[in-house]
C-alpha cells in the first residue's frame, strides 16, 4: 500500500475508542520526553554537555531503573558541593511513582467492553498470583500524564535549578507550551 492509501484508511475507534488512544499516546509521549530529559540530566551530572555522545552510548539501552540508580548515585556524590541536589531522593520517588503508573497503562492490555467502557486486565505473580479487571476512564489516564509531567518538572528543578510550570497547567492558562 502507498502512504496515500494508508492515510485514507478508516481507523476510527480502533483498536479502542479514539479518546482513549489519544490518552495512551499522550502518556507515551510524555514518558519518552521524561526519559530523554533524564538522560540529559545524567550526562550533565557526569560532566558532559548535550553535544557529547558518550552519555548517549551508555544510557540509550539502560533500563529506567538503572538510569534512576545512576541519577541517585551522581546526586548523592555531588550534593555536598551542590546544595540544590539535596532533594534528590524525593524527586527519585516521584520518578518511580510516575513509572509505576505509566507501566500500568503501557504494559497491560486495553479493550473496549460492550458498554463502551475501557477495560484493563491487570495481574501480578510476585509471590502469589493476583488478577483483576479495572475499568479505566480518560480522567484516570490524564492523572498519569499529569504525574509524569510534574515529575519531569521536579527533575528539571532539581538539576537545572529552575522551576517551570507543568505543561498541562500552561495549556490551561493559555500561556502555551514555551
Amino acid at each position: 500500500m502507498t502512504d496515500d492509501e494508508l492515510e485514507k484508511l478508516n481507523f476510527a475507534d480502533w483498536p479502542i475508542s479514539d479518546n482513549y488512544l489519544i490518552e495512551v499516546g499522550r502518556i507515551n509521549t510524555m514518558w519518552s520526553n521524561l526519559e530523554s530529559f533524564l538522560q540529559i540530566c545524567i550526562g550533565k551530572l557526569s560532566g558532559f554537555n548535550e553535544s557529547h555522545l558518550i552519555p548517549f552510548v551508555f544510557l540509550q539501552h539502560s533500563s529506567f531503573p538503572q538510569k534512576i540508580d545512576m541519577l541517585g548515585a551522581l546526586c548523592d556524590q555531588q550534593q555536598a558541593q551542590h546544595e540544590h541536589l539535596k532533594d534528590f531522593k524525593r524527586v527519585i520517588g516521584l520518578l518511580r511513582a510516575a513509572q509505576a503508573q505509566r507501566n500500568k497503562f503501557i504494559h497491560n492490555s486495553l479493550g473496549s467492553a460492550l458498554d463502551g467502557s475501557l477495560q484493563m486486565p491487570v495481574g501480578s505473580a510476585r509471590g502469589m498470583v493476583k488478577t483483576s479487571v479495572e475499568t479505566v476512564s480518560v480522567a484516570t489516564m490524564r492523572r498519569v500524564t499529569i504525574q509524569i509531567d510534574e515529575a519531569t518538572g521536579e527533575l528539571y528543578k532539581l538539576i537545572l535549578k529552575r522551576e517551570i510550570l507543568p505543561k498541562w497547567k500552561r495549556l490551561q492558562s493559555g500561556s502555551g507550551l514555551i
